[in-house]
């Protein structure tokens, strides 16, 4: 498990469904920081399943990397 730093405060929303806190991710690494290394450990033929992965976890990463300048393989999605 590796928090991330998101840079800004964590909405209460959030919060209540994750129940991760500011205080959890204060001295975690920045996306910027850990992305290749997930990249990295997620190679270029890879399937990420998650729930509701259309709507949060795809476009989150895909967002983050753009932002932080790198480049994402190929990879396929399944939404559960």
């Amino acid at each position: 498990v590796q928090f991330v730093n998101p840079g800004c405060p964590i909405p209460a929303e959030s919060t209540a469904i994750t129940h991760i806190t500011d205080e959890m991710v204060a001295n975690a690494p920045s996306f910027a920081e850990v992305g290749k290394q997930f990249i990295e450990f997620c190679g270029t033929d890879c399937v990420l399943i998650a729930h509701n992965n259309d709507r949060f976890d795809k476009i989150f990463i895909e967002a983050e990397a753009s932002r932080s300048g790198l480049t994402l393989p190929s990879w396929k999605y399944i939404d559960t």
